[in-house]
């Protein structure tokens, strides 16, 4: 999904496990590790914002329905 949506995406699995005493909730390490992955994750994309500027969507005739708003349609959000 996020390659379809062209987003960053960063599997928690990859850095943790729920290994904590029930199978469900997470550690104190596996929250320090999550959390030092997301950290180098956003650093990753702030570092990668300043070399490129983001590119505004445009509406897209394929739009949702309920999404067609603004000058392409004539409808003032």
């Amino acid at each position: 999904m996020a390659d379809f949506m062209k987003v960053d995406f960063l599997d928690a699995g990859e850095f943790i496990a729920t290994d904590g005493c029930d199978g469900i909730h997470f550690t104190g390490q596996n929250n320090l590790d999550l959390g030092k992955a997301i950290a180098a994750k956003v650093k990753e994309l702030f570092q990668r914002g300043r070399r490129a500027a983001v590119q505004p969507t445009r509406w897209s005739a394929t739009a949702h329905p309920a999404d067609r708003s603004g000058p392409l349609y004539g409808l003032a959000k």
